[in-house]
């Protein structure tokens, strides 16, 4: 672990980028809405899994998927209320398996 006074030393294997408060805003402003979602021990198609999900959650305004790899998604909606409730309202199983929900 490096001392404050360290904290400038350049460490080509672990670079820091160092942002202001106004640039991780504007940065993070379009995944505010996004939670990461894997269905458990499970693989189903992504148009599949958008059907269930769809009637699972009953939102209010719309939503889209973006694949990660290995089994994970982006749910990224158009609400943050419905985004919200999709965090808070489960546990959701799809065939018996766990939909996990994390921000």
């Amino acid at each position: 672990m490096l001392d404050e006074e360290d904290d400038n030393v350049a460490d080509p294997i672990h670079p820091r980028l160092r942002l202001s408060t106004e640039e991780k805003k504007h940065l993070r402003g379009p995944w505010k809405k996004t939670l990461i979602i894997k269905l458990l021990e499970k693989t189903i198609g992504i148009k599949l899994l958008s059907e269930i999900v769809r009637k699972l959650w009953q939102l209010a305004r719309d939503f889209e998927f973006l694949e990660l790899g290995n089994g994970y998604l982006l749910a990224k909606f158009d609400n943050v209320h419905d985004c919200s409730g999709v965090l808070t309202e489960g546990p959701w199983l799809i065939f018996g398996h766990y939909l996990i929900v994390q921000p």
